[in-house]
């Protein structure tokens, strides 16, 4: 939830890549997608990404296009490969 500060508003968010204990590994499409450096961000498309998660986590399909249409309605242009990741929370794609 926004916070009220002196200088403005600010938005906390709680970090999704940590436990108390360890970091849980992320990897971004780029990598996942095997995209060559210096072009992981803009080579591929949204249906490529609905295909690795059709494939390997089919129970996050439906969110997956949820996030798509915010992303459309919020004017959110920055939607590109690596802004997109998985977590394997113990060892285990999610």
């Amino acid at each position: 939830m926004p916070q009220p500060t002196r200088s403005g508003d600010v938005l906390v968010i709680e970090r999704f890549d940590r436990s108390l204990r360890a970091r849980i590994h992320m990897e971004d499409f780029g990598l996942i997608l095997d995209r060559p450096p210096g072009q992981r961000q803009y080579q591929g498309s949204y249906e490529d990404l609905a295909n690795v998660i059709a494939r390997v986590c089919p129970e996050d399909g439906r969110r997956f296009v949820e996030l798509l249409v915010f992303c459309i309605f919020c004017g959110n242009w920055d939607a590109h490969l690596k802004n997109f990741s998985v977590l394997y929370p113990d060892q285990r794609l999610r």
